[in-house]
Order: C-alpha cells, then structure tokens, then sequence
C-alpha cells in the first residue's frame, strides 16, 4: 500500500463519518458488541419504487424465479456446510498448504488468490450487498410483502469502514406469510450474489476482457514465486515475486510453453530458470508421481502503452475480485448458522418439521453453535499459518 492510497483512505472514512454524523437522524444502529462491533442503517426510500414497480409488472415470473432460488439454496447450504465440514476434519489430521478458511479483508494475503486492494474491496462489496439485498426486495415485493425502507448500511468495527445495503420488510406482515414465500425471499440474497459472481467470471473476465488482454498485451516473463512448503526443492529460493524468462537456456516467457516444458521434465533432473541476471537452478522433486519445482508462477505481460495496461489490469482485477466476493460471500451466506439466510432457512424450516418451536430453537442453536465452531477453528488454522 502506498501513500497515495493511504491518504485516500484516510480521506474515504473521515468523509464517511461525517455523512454518517450529519444524517445520524435518519440512522438505526444495530448493536452486535457495541461498541466494539455494530451495524448502522441510513433509512431511505432509495430504490422502493423500483422494486415497487417492476415487482408488480413481472410478479408471476419473479416468484417463478424465487421459487427456483429455494432450490439453489438448499443445495447450496448442503454444499458448503459439507465442504467445510470435510475441510476442517481433513486439515486437523493431514496438515494442508491452503487453510480451509480464509478471511477476505484488503491486503490480507488468501492463499491461490493473492491478496485484494482497499478499493477493490470497497467496491466489491458495495456491488455485492446492492445486489444482494435488491434480490431480497424485490422477490419481496413480488410476494406480496411490503417493503418499509431500504438504503446504505455499514459494519463498525469502532468506526463506520465496511459498505453494506439493507432492505427493511414489515416484519409483522412478513412472518404471517407461508413458509416457501419465507424461503423464496431468503434465498433471493445469497443465491443472486453465486450467479452474478459465476456470470461475471465466466463472461466478463473470460470471454471479453482475456481475449482483449492476449490480443493487445503480449508475454515477456514469467512471474516465479516459492511454494510454502519446505519439502519442495523451491522452498525459499523465490521469497518475492521474480522475473523468469528463460528455462534450460530457452527463452520461454508463456505460460504454455512452460508447461509444455515441464511436461516431459523426470524426478531428479536439473532445471534451471533465469533472467538477464541471475541463473537459479532447481533439482525437481517426485510427488504424487509427478517432477515438481515447487513453485508458482503467472504470465507477465506488457502493453503497448503503460498507461493503459495499468487501468485494464486494475479493471480486470476489479471485476475479477467483484465476481469472486459474491461467489464466497454468497456461499458462506448460505451456512446454517444463526441470523444469516441460511440460518433462517434452516429455522424456518426445523419449526416447520418439529411443531414443538422450544424444539426447533434447541436445533437450530445447536447447529449455528456447531457450524460457528468449524468457522472458528478454520480461522485458527488460517492465522497459524501466517
């Protein structure tokens, strides 16, 4: 992080204070640990008619749509809930590289994926609980339930810092209402977030901005980094990011053409990487009967103009980082645990199976406390690992 982003971060939180102060108002808090951990509300009448409106208009094919989502988030709260699950029991008794649970905060490194600017961050997260709660309102809308206010919201960790949005249904109402309309308006949220993150995934970045970037911006070095694993013949020798562009004396700068390299490479032989100043050479290594190096590595490509490769990369990396938050926010919504969707679906759905409501809460805590506790102990793996 460099100064000027510092600055503007510095600048971004005393202005949002300040908005926030001036409005305090229109403002509900939240209390979660007050003060230490808090949600602020501004109550608006931002979007309301819009849901209002095209909520009405497409009222059958939106709770048509809802009516799918439960669907999706079901197998969706089954599959993460299995995933972390098996996750956690696998890294307890067979150590992993990657931790099962990993924070995504700025500059926090996320083992495979690097690590996500402030305002990349920023934005990503504001897309993600627009749409998010947008879906909530509108499917809401579309069954009937009256949505009462709606506007921006903010995780306090102390001060205002994480964007959020809210849509504020009449609750009375809401809970009078059949229990697939319960479901369908929770799902809206999570289920919207998985496929606009696959959508801009597989179609923005892959299929518009990839073919622009290998049309323009040609290969000239590979980016060579060390695995973290000290079993591996790498291990160390690429603490930073380094510069490789020939391979055995080849100049290879592709990400193909070094696969391909690699490809007919044996346990034991000598491979040695290079740039215009330094030779390093590794011993490769038998593992899962394969020659490994034990590094990673990632092509480096240079445009025409400097400038614009710099606003495309930082454009894709956006983009790239927006899809990636709502797919894994979108998902861990989906986890039976206490007030987030998939809890709710999961309350709803025990006091539907049980009749006796003491009964179902009893299952529905026991589950959040157990689901909360893989959650804990996959954080304790990821900071062990730091």
């Amino acid at each position: 992080m460099n100064y000027a982003e510092l600055i503007s971060i510095v600048i971004f939180l005393i202005f949002l204070s300040l908005f926030l102060f001036f409005n305090r108002k229109k403002l509900k808090i939240q209390k979660i640990i007050f003060p230490l951990f808090y949600l602020i509300m501004l109550r608006t009448s931002v979007g309301l008619n819009f849901m209002e409106k095209y909520g009405k208009k497409y009222r059958d094919l939106l709770v048509f749509i809802g009516n799918c989502f439960i669907g999706f988030a079901v197998l969706g709260m089954i599959f993460i809930f299995i995933m972390l699950f098996y996750t956690i029991v696998k890294s307890l008794f067979i150590p992993a590289d990657i931790p099962p649970v990993s924070p995504v905060l700025p500059y926090v490194p996320i083992p495979g994926l690097g690590s996500i600017g402030f305002w990349h961050w920023i934005i990503a997260i504001f897309v993600l609980a627009v749409s998010h709660e947008f879906a909530h309102g509108i499917i809401a809308v579309a069954n009937k339930i009256k949505i009462k206010s709606s506007g921006p919201a903010f995780f306090s960790v102390f001060i205002p810092v994480i964007p959020a949005a809210f849509v504020e249904p009449d609750e009375k109402k809401f809970q009078k209402k059949s229990d697939i309309k319960k479901y369908s308006v929770y799902s809206a949220g999570p289920v919207t977030n998985i496929i606009l993150g696959i959508l801009l995934m597989v179609v923005v970045v892959n299929l518009i901005l990839v073919p622009i970037e290998n049309h323009y911006a040609k290969p000239f070095a590979l980016e060579v980094t060390s695995q973290e694993d000290p079993d591996l013949p790498a291990y160390g020798m690429f603490e930073e990011p380094t510069l490789i562009s020939y391979v055995n004396g080849e100049k290879i700068t592709d990400r193909n053409a070094f696969l391909e390299k690699m490809f007919c490479v044996r346990p034991g032989e000598e491979i040695v990487l290079a740039n215009d100043e330094k030779e390093y050479s590794i011993t490769t290594e038998e593992k899962d009967g394969k020659a490994v190096l034990g590094i990673l590595f990632k092509e480096k490509r240079q445009w025409p103009s400097e400038r614009a490769g710099t606003i495309f990369s930082w454009i894709k990396d956006l983009i790239k980082w927006t899809a990636l938050l709502n797919i894994f926010v979108g998902l861990a919504n989906l986890l039976p645990l206490g007030p987030i969707d998939g809890g709710l679906i999961l309350k709803t759905l025990l006091e539907r199976l049980f009749k006796d409501k003491k009964k179902a809460m009893r299952w529905w805590a026991g589950i959040s406390i157990f689901t909360l506790l893989l959650l804990v102990i996959g954080l304790g793996m990821y900071l062990f690992t730091l």
